[in-house]
Order: C-alpha cells, then sequence, then structure tokens
C-alpha cells in the first residue's frame, strides 16, 4: 500500500480556496537567469524543487512596524472554522525565546509563530520537515526549519523570521510560506573503518563522471554503472 500524507483544513472550503501544493508542479513557474546554464540542472537542486509540498499563505496579512509602538498585524479577515469559531493564532517569540540565536543583521531579533490552518498526519515513524521554500526566497521573511513529528501531532506551526522594515507590508494570499519534506525516523549509525566496501563503486562512478558520456540527464542512470 502506498504510504499517505493526509491535510485536513481547519477552516470551511480552504482545501478549493488556497490548497496544499505538491512542490513538483507548484515550482514549475519558477524562473533561473540564463536557465540552459541555471543551477537547477543540478540533480540535487531539481530534487529540493520537486520533494515534498508547499503551504500557500491563506489570506492577505498587513503587518506594520515602527520603532515606538511596534509591530501589528491585521488580517484581511475573519476566517472562520468548521464549528463555526473564528480562528486566529498569530503569537510572537521574542530575543529571549530566540535564545541569542540571530537569522543574520538584516532579520529582526524575534518570530511571528503562525498556526496553520491544517491539520495533518503521516504514517508511524514518518515526520515532517518544515524548511524555507529554497530558490523561491521570500523579499520579506524567511522561515525557521524544525521538525514536526505529524505521526502523533497533527499541529504545523511556522515560525516567521521578518527582514527588518519601517512601515507597511503585505503578505498575500498565496505566498509560499514554507516547504516540507517528509523524514523516516533516522537508521542506526554505523561508520567503517575503511573505503574498501565502496572503493571499487565509487572508482567506477568517477570515470563515469569525467568520462564524455556523462551529463546531469543520466544522473537517474547512475545505478547501472554501479552494478
Amino acid at each position: 500500500m502506498t504510504e499517505k500524507i493526509e491535510f485536513f483544513p481547519i477552516i470551511a472550503g480552504l482545501e478549493k480556496i488556497e490548497p496544499v501544493q505538491i512542490a513538483k508542479e507548484f515550482n514549475k513557474g519558477l524562473y533561473f537567469e540564463k536557465e540552459e546554464f541555471s543551477i537547477r540542472s543540478c540533480p540535487g537542486v531539481r530534487d529540493v524543487l520537486s520533494t515534498g509540498y508547499i503551504i500557500p499563505l491563506w489570506q492577505d496579512l498587513i503587518i506594520k512596524y515602527n520603532n515606538q509602538s511596534g509591530i501589528e498585524i491585521i488580517p484581511s479577515g475573519t476566517m472562520i472554522d468548521h464549528q463555526g469559531q473564528p480562528f486566529a493564532d498569530i503569537q510572537f517569540h521574542g530575543e529571549k525565546e530566540l535564545a541569542g540565536y540571530s537569522f543574520g543583521a538584516e532579520y529582526f531579533n524575534f518570530s511571528m509563530k503562525l498556526r496553520c490552518p491544517w491539520y495533518v498526519r503521516t504514517a508511524p515513524n514518518t515526520s515532517l520537515l518544515m524548511m524555507p521554500c529554497f530558490y523561491n526566497e521570500n523579499p520579506y521573511f524567511t522561515v525557521a526549519s524544525g521538525i514536526t513529528t505529524s505521526d502523533v501531532y497533527p499541529m504545523l506551526l511556522a515560525q516567521i523570521i521578518l527582514r527588518k522594515f519601517t512601515g507597511e507590508i503585505t503578505l498575500k494570499k498565496g505566498t509560499p510560506l514554507f516547504q516540507l519534506l517528509a523524514i523516516k525516523s533516522q537508521p542506526q549509525l554505523k561508520i567503517h573503518s575503511d573505503d574498501s566496501i565502496i572503493y571499487d563503486k565509487v572508482q567506477r562512478l568517477k570515470n563515469w563522471m569525467y568520462s564524455k558520456f556523462h551529463s546531469t540527464t543520466q544522473y537517474r542512470n547512475i545505478g547501472k554503472f554501479l552494478k
């Protein structure tokens, strides 16, 4: 049986208004300058762009900041859950909670914690790695990476780190907020004393990589070179 990841909307109709997106489809429209020489041709980059799921922002968020009054978040409207109750859950973690960690001088030293209007469920021993949308960075924010034990904990909480600004910005509905990658429980670590077990295969791989037959399009065929 194929393993599934299941998303349950907290907001009525969200699955039609702003559904979870498959990264492979969502990222097709990304533009890279000089596409024929793009880093996107790297198989590892292609895998990141085409793996997992994208959570889009579910409504506009107007964000105001100045040094006197601090930060203010104004959602574009009131969203109602399936029980008929207003849904809004925005909290902040300050410098104390960040424990001195800095995302860089260009970012505020606090996080905006958003409770996402989705519950999620994965198979036993499968968790979700939450991370920024790599190669599709937002000019206004990044996201703190973290792991959700989604086989037991269904909530998605995003720690949004805003770039410093003064005045007003708007995070638009549909903005890619973060990417989710499914990961398995970590295997047992084993470290060998030498590389003899794998050495011959690596030499065949190196010869192939340096040959005229090597190209990034052949990356998926590595297995037959290593038999």
